[in-house]
């Protein structure tokens, strides 16, 4: 990773104001676009996807115009497993959990205590992204065009048969990544 510093608090709700280049702010610019923490949040509940892994694949496809290859990709896996696994699960999982419950959540406390573990989830996730960033970078500039169709094959290599067949999340994450490619 490269030293990133977040900031996930401030004046734009709780994806704060991250100031990185590369992967990282790419990914949240992409996410706050309309319809697309929608189609992430889809694709991560039915199928169990890695949003960063997606994120990343757009990134791949949109900026570095490239296909990652099936090699790339299990490396992208390989570098984030363990971390996503461990840390990001679990604190999603508190996180969620915290919602309903057990007593004495949901309450005041509760509520205060689930918006922290939020800004962490975020920040794991957000180291997750600074990892798979500096393994990108080592990836050659690609010839693809970098328009819709390649940026969804890119996102494709990345998520299960089923979900890559799930056009419509898969195509606004796209068109998303398609807008950000000139701020990356």
């Amino acid at each position: 990773m490269r030293g990133y510093r977040w900031n996930v608090e401030g004046g734009h709700g709780i994806l704060g104001v991250v100031s990185a280049k590369g992967l990282p702010g790419f990914a949240v610019a992409v996410y706050r676009r309309d319809g697309v923490s929608a189609a992430c949040l889809h694709l991560q509940e039915r199928f169990d996807a890695d949003v960063n892994l997606v994120l990343c694949a757009a990134f791949t496809g949109a900026v570095r115009r490239h296909d990652p290859t099936e090699s790339e990709v299990v490396a992208m896996r390989e570098a984030v497993a363990p971390w996503h696994t461990e840390i990001v699960v679990p604190l999603r999982a508190v996180r969620r959990r915290l919602r309903t419950g057990p007593p004495p959540a949901p309450d005041d406390a509760t509520t205060e205590l689930r918006a922290r573990i939020q800004r962490d989830e975020i920040e794991a996730e957000l180291i997750e992204l600074g990892v798979l960033d500096g393994l990108v970078a080592t990836f050659s500039e690609g010839e693809a065009a970098g328009d819709d169709e390649s940026i969804c094959r890119a996102i494709g290599r990345v998520l299960p048969p089923l979900a890559a067949a799930d056009g419509d999340a898969v195509a606004v994450i796209a068109a998303a990544a398609r807008a950000e490619r000139g701020h990356a």
